[in-house]
């Protein structure tokens, strides 16, 4: 139980990372266009599984804790993705 959420809140915080640093990381190869677009949409997918994944738990009867998250990952997940998909969209020009 303790794991699987575990497991969430690494995705949230590695979806936050990619979503507000992923220019800076796609700046460090090749072709940052691509590698950019790349980190947003992996971003954006990992915001949808972790909110996914914690609706199902708390549908299911979770704690205090995972019912705050859920309403704290919406905001977050929105302004992340929304910076995420302008930044994309002005390299993509």
């Amino acid at each position: 139980m303790k794991k699987t959420y575990l497991m969430i809140l690494i995705a949230i915080i590695g979806a936050t990372l990619l979503g507000w640093f992923g220019e800076s990381l796609a700046l460090l190869t090749s072709r940052p266009t691509y590698a950019l677009t790349f980190f947003t949409v992996c971003s954006i997918g990992l915001f949808l599984a972790s909110w996914l994944g914690l609706v199902a738990r708390v549908s299911k009867g979770a704690a205090g804790i995972e019912r705050i998250t859920v309403m704290t990952i919406i905001p977050l997940g929105v302004i992340t993705s929304l910076y995420a998909v302008f930044v994309t969209a002005m390299y993509w020009g």
